[in-house]
């Protein structure tokens, strides 16, 4: 039997959910409220939706609240939820060191090129998985892959940063060293992990 697929027809129809989808607007239900990315992912996957950070995040005043935020933008791009938001205050010459999170609709900041950010951006780019006892991070942001891996201290510091944490008593060479790979990056006296964990495989998985 052959059967044939309007494609034309089934776009219209996933265009259509996405318009009619759910859609989570950050000033209007709070940070906290688009924040739980296991609680709104499976309705945004189901209702084609969104997420919209609508007030600019803003690099260049950072406050203990922009980490949160960004930490927000890195969580949705790893399960691959739609999210539109803004970046200001940074530094073009440190601009590829975000080219793994999905591009904003706009930034605001010196030497800054969002084309360049859209034409780079792929899904994958900069992600970690855990084994047993060592953190390996797979790092293609720069066009070369880079696989490093982390034990002991070093491993432990990393998953401290995933939430954004002020690490008070880790060993500042190691905070150094991560923030040298910009593998983390510091903020208001807060660490944040760049690097997502993968929650989205791609087929075929070595796509990336």
């Amino acid at each position: 039997m052959r059967v044939t697929v309007n494609t034309d027809a089934l776009a219209s129809r996933l265009a259509s959910r996405y318009i009619g989808g759910w859609t989570y607007v950050e000033s209007e239900i709070g940070l906290e409220g688009v924040s739980t990315v296991s609680k709104i992912g499976d309705q945004c996957r189901a209702g084609m939706g969104r997420v919209i950070i609508d007030r600019p995040i803003d690099l260049g005043a950072a406050t203990e609240l922009e980490i949160r935020r960004l930490r927000l933008v890195r969580d949705l791009t790893s399960s691959s939820i739609p999210v539109e938001w803004r970046l200001h205050g940074v530094n073009g010459s440190e601009l590829t060191s975000f080219h793994h999170l999905s591009p904003p609709t706009d930034i605001r900041g010196t030497d800054c090129d969002l084309s360049a950010w859209r034409e780079q951006f792929r899904y994958g780019l900069l992600y970690w998985r855990a084994g047993p006892g060592f953190i390996s991070i797979r790092d293609a942001r720069n066009g070369n892959v880079t696989v490093t891996t982390l034990s002991s201290a070093y491993a432990a510091a990393f998953m401290r940063c995933l939430v954004g944490d002020r690490l008070e008593g880790v060993d500042a060479k190691i905070l150094q060293t991560l923030i040298s790979d910009r593998v983390i990056m510091r903020l208001d006296g807060c660490y944040l992990s760049l690097a997502y964990r993968m929650r989205r495989w791609p087929i075929p998985c070595n796509a990336i």
